[in-house]
């Protein structure tokens, strides 16, 4: 066998390595022989100089990249989501979102931080582009951005709601009902339960029809809290709230629509005090409104009207809830006939409170309370109409003794007021006239109540005979006090007393009517 030796060893090690010397040169000068040429003011060095994709680079290196997804189109007041994509080529590498609006009517992204945010589409008159720039990370280096434009729609005749809720504590339920002067309700398009979702209405300007029109919407999740945006469209009337609620509770709109213009009547998103919670619209002959929120517990409110022929006038009522409304209108193309109309408001729930709107407003008069109430209450009001002009000779609202309590309208001949009001407890003040004939005038009655009144007048321009005229006031309620209004006038003869009176009790007023001039006789308010 042949052996080599330590010598031969060490020389054939150093062979070994000066071959793999000249087989690296060699390789080298090959590479630089095959490679391209470098563009001018090229050249540097380093792993990382070059495009991406030269020899040396590491494409795991490069940043990631975004997509904002392809331009699309949405109706206004609807709901839009962005698609965003984005790549990296770090293995095992985690991509995180950030989107921002840049142009275009400003809009509420539900999560920027999202892939695919969502947002509701403005509700605009004309067209319009809203952009968006969105930017993705790998946690070491962001992308460049990328945009994508969203074109909205003007807004379609009708009208549109969208209640979008987000963020939940836990899963909560919100609906949105519509409620037509027919009575139908609307199509929705129902969200359920979650920690976020959407219910959106789309209404044909055909169902935007006349008449009271009553929007609710309603929150379910006692104790728990979501971020909510709601957005209502009708016509040119539009109402956004954005913000963060808790608990269950429930908001109404009601908005009157005639002649395809619309105008919003009650709105209790809105506080009791507020320049907007409760209106008119002043295109009614006739328009009562009895409307409360945010009720300790349910209650119920309610409205009335009697007519002179003593007839009850139709109203749109809601029933006992913490807010709601009871509405009674007289179109302006209808006659208002001559007489006394009688209103009354009611606020039922023992011992409990709600914030109250009350209006009433008839022809050219508008009287009306505004405030937080307490308890079971009834309040009254009474309304003179002749000629088309409107007088209130009776007013519940009113402060016991202040001018406007109570009077009579000065324009009947003969005309007799008596009410009460405050009373300890139910009581009634009847009025009564005997001609000289000895026949008796018709009159407005009133039950016994806590607050109330009576009336008898000659309509103007009606003859007046000579004689005596005896007018009795009676005022029944053994034990109990009222402040009481009692007003009187004969031709060129008055009379008036505003005072506190207790128990049961009678006057007798005489007053002679010779050739068109009216003498006191007698007169037992004076004793």
């Amino acid at each position: 066998m042949f052996k080599v030796g330590p010598g031969e060893r060490m020389m054939q090690s150093v062979l070994q390595r000066l071959c793999a010397v000249i087989a690296a040169v060699m390789l080298t000068i090959v590479t630089s022989a095959c490679a391209p040429p470098s563009a001018p003011g090229g050249g540097g060095d380093g792993e990382n100089s070059g495009a991406p994709g030269a020899p040396g680079r590491n494409p795991a290196d490069d940043p990631p990249t975004a997509d904002a997804g392809a331009e699309f189109s949405v109706e206004a007041g609807a709901w839009a989501q962005l698609e965003g994509q984005g790549v990296t080529r770090q293995a095992g590498s985690l991509l995180t979102f950030s989107w921002r609006q840049v142009d275009g009517p400003p809009v509420v992204l539900d999560d920027p931080a999202s892939p695919t945010p969502g947002f509701i589409a403005p509700i605009l008159d004309e067209e319009a582009t809203l952009t968006f720039e969105l930017v993705v990370s790998d946690g070491m280096r962001n992308s460049a951005p990328d945009r994508v434009a969203v074109v909205v729609h003007s807004a379609p005749a009708g009208a549109s709601v969208v209640a979008l809720w987000s963020g939940a504590s836990s899963p909560v339920d919100a609906e949105v009902d519509w409620r037509l002067p027919s009575g139908a309700w609307a199509e929705v398009s129902r969200g359920g339960w979650g920690e976020s979702g959407i219910e959106t209405l789309r209404l044909p300007v055909e169902l935007l029809e006349d008449g009271l029109h009553f929007v609710e919407f309603k929150f379910g999740g006692d104790g728990r809290y979501a971020d909510l945006n709601f957005r209502l469209r009708a016509g040119d009337f539009t109402f956004t709230f954005d913000d963060r609620v808790q608990g269950s509770f429930r908001r109404v709109i009601a908005l009157d629509v005639l002649g395809g213009v619309v105008r919003p009547v009650f709105n209790s998103w809105r506080a009791y005090d507020a320049p907007d919670a409760a209106l008119t619209t002043g295109v009614h002959a006739v328009e009562l409104l009895a409307g409360w929120r945010e009720a300790s517990n349910a209650v119920s409110g309610s409205v009335r009207m009697i007519y002179p022929d003593g007839t009850e006038a139709e109203k749109f009522g809601h029933g006992w809830a913490n807010e709601g409304l009871e509405r009674i209108i007289v179109p302006s193309d209808l006659d208002v006939a001559d007489g006394d109309y009688t209103i009354l408001f009611d606020l039922a729930g023992d011992g409990r409170y709600a914030d109250v709107n009350a209006v009433a407003s008839i022809l050219d008069e508008t009287v009306r309370v505004d405030g937080r109430l307490t308890g079971t209450k009834q309040w009254v009001v009474g309304a003179d109409v002749t000629g088309g002009d409107a007088t209130i000779v009776f007013n519940g609202w009113a402060d016991a003794g202040s001018p406007d309590a109570a009077g009579v309208s000065g324009k009947h001949p003969l005309e007799v007021v008596g009410g009460w009001r405050g009373a300890s407890n139910v009581m009634q003040l009847s009025v009564n006239v005997t001609t000289p004939d000895g026949a008796a005038l018709e009159a407005r009655r009133f039950p016994w109540a806590l607050q109330g009144y009576e009336r008898t007048f000659v309509p103007e321009g009606a003859p007046l005979d000579d004689g005596v005229y005896t007018l009795v006031a009676r005022l029944s309620g053994d034990g109990r006090y009222a402040d009481v209004d009692f007003h009187a006038t004969l031709l060129n003869w008055r009379f008036d007393v505003q005072d506190r009176l207790v128990g049961t009790r009678e006057y007798l007023i005489k007053v002679e009517v010779v050739d068109g001039t009216a003498f006191e006789i007698s007169n037992t308010w004076r004793e």
